[in-house]
């Protein structure tokens, strides 16, 4: 109950602390550029944004379908592993422990991302961030305890730091560079808001109906 009360706190605080900042008069108004800018013309926006993208890069629209898939399967996996820890005797706290391990896995795999993607390509360092996640989701089904459950969360941090670092670099060279920004705009609206609005009531439908195991099973089959 005291979570709520927390963000509020928090967001509150951070909005109060905006109030004060000032901008650096020595900052002028006009655009800057380092170099030269390639590629020129008009950056559309809105719904045009998405043609001119495809246009521009015939493999991102199958690239981006894929990504949605994969979005939809791992988002709602990730969403519903507390019910799995909860329906194997764990707690919160547990869940608040198995929440927090991946991100200490994040941090180094993010800086040996690079050194990886040098030696497996792109398509090699997102197919091992895959695999990375199918072996999480399984090992999940087959849990027999939630210590397990929270210690198979922690490789999550892997799969995330390596399919996200992989995800960014091909959209980047997918596209020329006046189209990257809005090309990692398409990317983020595709992955992290169309695919969890599908994904999570699909997902819910799916846990009640299924049960943990072949759930979990079936998101990684998903992906």
């Amino acid at each position: 109950a005291l979570l709520p009360a927390g963000f509020a706190l928090g967001a509150l605080g951070v909005g109060a602390a905006s109030l004060g900042l000032r901008a650096d008069p020595a900052a002028s108004d006009e655009p800057r550029t380092e170099g030269p800018v390639t590629g020129g013309g008009e950056i559309p926006g809105g719904p045009r944004s998405f043609v001119a993208v495809a246009r521009r890069s015939p493999v991102l629209g199958p690239f981006l379908l894929g990504l949605f898939v994969v979005a939809a399967g791992a988002g709602a996996a990730a969403s519903f592993l507390p019910l799995r820890i909860l329906d194997t005797g764990g707690g919160p706290l547990l869940i608040g422990v198995a929440s927090a391990l991946p991100a200490l896995v994040e941090i180094p795999f993010f800086s040996a991302s690079g050194r990886i993607a040098a030696r497996t390509g792109l398509r090699g360092l997102y197919a091992i961030g895959i695999s990375v996640s199918v072996a999480q989701f399984l090992a999940v089904a087959i849990a027999p305890s939630p210590l397990v459950i929270a210690a198979a969360r922690t490789i999550d941090g892997a799969a995330y730091a390596l399919r996200y670092t992989a995800i960014v670099l091909v959209v980047g060279a997918a596209l020329p560079e006046r189209l990257r920004a809005m090309g990692q705009s398409v990317t983020w609206l595709v992955t992290g808001a169309i695919a969890p609005i599908v994904g999570g009531p699909v997902g819910g439908a799916l846990y009640g109906l299924l049960g943990g195991p072949t759930f979990f099973i079936g998101s990684a089959a998903t992906i």
